[in-house]
């Protein structure tokens, strides 16, 4: 196993342009956490409607109505 980085504290961080991150990992990101990303323009009345009544009903599971920005 080869270690790629050490995170000491959750201040150790270091700000980077979008050029210096993998596209790689930004694929990997938006497949896991928003599918439909370059389908909408950031709103998903759906995801938010679902939040709101997992909010309402105090669903153990709940979801956001936010997607990446």
């Amino acid at each position: 196993k080869k270690m790629i980085g050490q995170l000491i504290t959750a201040e150790d961080r270091r700000l980077v342009s979008h050029k210096e991150v993998s596209p790689h990992l930004i694929d990997a990101i938006i497949s896991t956490e928003d599918k439909y990303f370059y389908e909408h323009n950031g709103i998903v009345p759906s995801a938010i409607a679902r939040a709101a009544i997992q909010q309402v009903t105090n669903s153990p599971v709940q979801t956001g109505g936010s997607t990446l920005t």
